[in-house]
């Protein structure tokens, strides 16, 4: 699991919205709980009660989104 906070709820909104293209990209979604400026993702393989592949590869993908692209703290 890990949280940011953005500058605001539109940059939020805008990260949500490339993050569900990157999960529909590998078809692996993540638990999602945002409010306002926060986001938090949370991600685990149901089939295997644990991180998979899939949780690691798609939580690089996240976290460089969010390096590359938003001021989070």
């Amino acid at each position: 699991m890990k949280s940011w906070t953005f500058e605001s709820f539109g940059h939020v909104m805008t990260c949500l919205a490339q993050i569900a293209e990157l999960a529909e990209q590998l078809d692996h979604h993540p638990h999602i709980t945002t409010c306002y400026t926060f986001l938090q993702i949370q991600l685990s393989t149901h089939d295997i009660q644990g991180i998979s592949t899939l949780d690691i590869q798609l939580a690089t993908m996240i976290d460089s989104l969010i390096h590359r692209h938003f001021n989070t703290s």
